[in-house]
């Protein structure tokens, strides 16, 4: 239903992976790795320093419009009531 990116912002040198079901891949630097996170997934790190990364989520293309916001949250939005998890930044 959801695909997760993990983008290499910072990755070191060292043996850096991650498995998700039986497939395993390294991150590089600038590179992304795309995997579907329903399926069992882990990381290992084996390197010198930190690593960071940039993570996304987004949506299966083939997973249904319907199902991909919950229904508490669209009645709340409809009700006027998510407005007070709004983040104002620099008094706008």
């Amino acid at each position: 239903a959801r695909l997760t990116c993990h983008f290499g912002v910072d990755v070191p040198s060292g043996d850096l992976r991650i498995r998700c079901g039986d497939e395993t891949r390294k991150w590089a630097h600038g590179d992304s790795v795309v995997f579907d996170d329903s399926f069992e997934h882990c990381v290992d790190h084996d390197g010198a320093a930190p690593r960071t990364v940039l993570l996304m989520n987004f949506w299966h293309p083939d997973f249904p419009e319907h199902l991909r916001t919950p229904s508490w949250r669209t009645q709340a939005a409809h009700a006027g009531e998510l407005g007070k998890y709004d983040v104002r930044v620099g008094g706008c």
